[in-house]
């Protein structure tokens, strides 16, 4: 997430009611270093704090998205990961209405 990526995101955040997100990430070739991963993660954290947040992502994702789980988890969210959008988008449901 670049500048103008957490920029559009925010704006976004500030004029629609939004109780959940979705990253889906499985097009993404990119391995992130572990200072990469952590800065992205604080990135979502301070945009969508207390909000559910689903990640979707590939198998071979799956190290950087337990350890972008872990991250995000300490800063006392929820959140799960997925590899379907279906299954993502019927636990947000589920997950935005009980908050």
């Amino acid at each position: 997430m670049g500048a103008g990526t957490e920029h559009a995101l925010a704006s976004m955040l500030r004029i629609a009611t939004v109780r959940a997100a979705c990253f889906d990430i499985r097009a993404s070739k990119r391995r992130y270093s572990d200072e990469e991963l952590s800065s992205r993660i604080r990135q979502i954290g301070r945009l969508c704090r207390s909000m559910p947040i689903a990640f979707i992502g590939r198998q071979e994702q799956r190290d950087q998205i337990d350890a972008a789980l872990r991250r995000y988890r300490e800063m006392s969210e929820t959140t799960r990961t997925f590899r379907q959008r279906c299954d993502a988008r019927a636990w947000l449901k589920t997950a935005a209405i009980t908050r």
